[in-house]
């Protein structure tokens, strides 16, 4: 058997086939299938399960307990609670630290920080930097500890670049 003929063999199936679907489905809109009315449980065995949507069928409150009150590991990275209005102003002033990015993974999240001499460092929780110590490290803010006091660092927001005078918009005595 040659290529072609092998490929024309495989065309004619597949028309075939469709052909046969188009067919099928004319016959299922022209001549629908009815079931009798009389015997509505035998219908349901033999069509499966069926799923009742009625209020009766929700569960009670006691019930969902059980479910929010299972451990489905959320604290994967370590957070610490937010700080109250006491512990908010710590003895000494905290370092200048500006949080431009945290990483947050598992046994591992890291933060990313501009530091007092302008350097960006990357810190862990447990680091220790200037007197201040890595405590948490969430999506939006870095906790830390200063003289046994948290402090929350919120991750900020790069500054936008200043214009570049040199960038001029050249035009031609034609574009006007």
């Amino acid at each position: 058997m040659t290529q072609r003929t092998a490929e024309r063999l495989l065309w004619k199936l597949a028309a075939l086939a469709g052909a046969a679907a188009v067919l099928s489905i004319a016959l299922a809109v022209a001549m629908p299938l009815e079931l009798p009315a009389g015997d509505v449980a035998a219908q349901s065995a033999s069509a499966g399960p069926v799923i009742h949507s009625q209020a009766d069928d929700l569960p009670s409150l006691e019930q969902l307990a059980k479910v929010w009150s299972l451990n489905l590991g959320h604290d994967i990275a370590a957070t610490a609670p937010p700080p109250t209005a006491s512990d908010a102003a710590p003895l000494t002033a905290p370092p200048d630290l500006h949080v431009i990015g945290t990483i947050i993974e598992p046994g591992h999240s890291a933060a990313m920080l501009i530091g007092p001499e302008g350097k960006t460092l990357f810190l862990h929780i447990g680091d220790n930097i200037q007197g201040t110590t890595i405590t948490a490290i969430a999506m939006d803010s870095v906790t830390a500890t200063v003289d046994g006091k948290p402090v929350v660092f919120k991750v900020e927001k790069p500054a936008p670049p200043p214009p570049n005078p040199k960038q001029a918009i050249i035009t031609t005595p034609g574009d006007q």
